[in-house]
């Protein structure tokens, strides 16, 4: 049995995402799963060499290949303050940005937002779903992705949890994860 550390439900071994909560769950070094850290405990905690890429908060790209049919069929809900939320399925990897209201390279396009979306990027951060989890990375956007209040550097993996909080220039979106 292992307990998913966000909501604190038991799921049986082998698990990859949280029944109740949709959070993705990582194996580590001792055959054990947990949850991903979040960006602040993984940038404040120590860590060993043997410890898993993803401690330290930032996730090297070559973790991240592994797409197609091995990883978890996960829907992924960006939702806005207001309610309105755009849903990601189907695919493993999703751009999000601001474009014209037909941009078939978006998969969720803010400038469809009823917020004012100058301040997002056309191509602002890309999400990618693996066997291990849900990642995102921002991609070099003007006004930078916050993720729980912490600055996401450019171009690099970080951890994407359910419940989490993206500052997107100035737009928030909360996350969540549904299995399908």
């Amino acid at each position: 049995m292992i307990m998913c550390q966000v909501c604190g439900t038991h799921m049986d071994d082998g698990a990859l995402f949280c029944d109740a909560c949709g959070t993705a769950l990582l194996a580590n070094r001792g055959g054990q799963r947990n949850t991903m850290p979040t960006p602040s405990d993984a940038l404040s905690a120590q860590t060993t060499p043997n410890d898993p890429p993803y401690a330290q908060g930032r996730v090297p790209d070559d973790a991240l290949r592994d797409t197609g049919a091995y990883a978890a069929p996960v829907i992924i809900r960006l939702t806005l303050a207001t309610g309105q939320t755009f849903t990601l399925r189907g695919k493993y990897d999703y751009l999000i940005g601001r474009g014209d209201h037909d941009d078939p390279h978006l998969d969720a396009n803010l400038a469809d937002a009823p917020v004012d979306s100058a301040t997002v990027s056309r191509q602002h951060f890309s999400i990618r779903v693996v066997r291990d989890g849900v990642f995102i990375k921002d991609m070099d956007s003007m006004n930078q992705t916050i993720q729980n209040q912490e600055r996401l550097q450019p171009d690099q993996w970080y951890p994407l949890n359910t419940g989490d909080i993206l500052l997107v220039g100035s737009i928030a979106l909360k996350v969540s994860f549904e299995r399908p």
